[in-house]
């Protein structure tokens, strides 16, 4: 475990969804290290994150992974949450349909039309 993204690997390998969700949409990762005896994890968590959540966090690690871990709050930024990332992904994948010459057409047809949806092929 090395990212913020292998937590909530390992969270819902585990079971444990709706806690792999909260880490996945509230928690900045600060800082992270998890070579010694006991795992470190600095958090920014965002406002409206369950006050909860890094004691539990670090319990069901410890619990999961049979490693200490320690999950500490930072003032510090951070990164990005995860979902933060995901939603700057989908702006992009977004915009590049967007910028495609047969949809600007389409739109330029119709132009109240929306994209409502993206599928991929396969």
């Amino acid at each position: 475990i090395t990212t913020l993204r292998d937590i909530v690997r390992c969270l819902e390998d585990a079971g444990e969804m709706i806690m792999a969700g909260q880490v996945f949409q509230y928690l900045h990762l600060v800082k992270m290290d998890n070579s010694g005896e006991t795992a470190r994890l600095e958090v920014r968590p965002k406002d409206d994150a369950s006050p909860q959540l890094t004691i539990d966090l670090a319990k069901r690690l410890t619990q999961i992974t049979e490693k200490r871990w320690m999950v500490s709050i930072s003032g510090q930024k951070g990164e990005p949450t995860l979902a933060d990332v995901e939603a700057e992904r989908q702006a992009q994948e977004m915009q590049k349909i967007k910028d495609h010459p047969l949809v600007k057409e389409v739109f330029a047809l119709f132009p109240d039309a929306k994209i409502t949806d993206i599928q991929g092929n396969g």
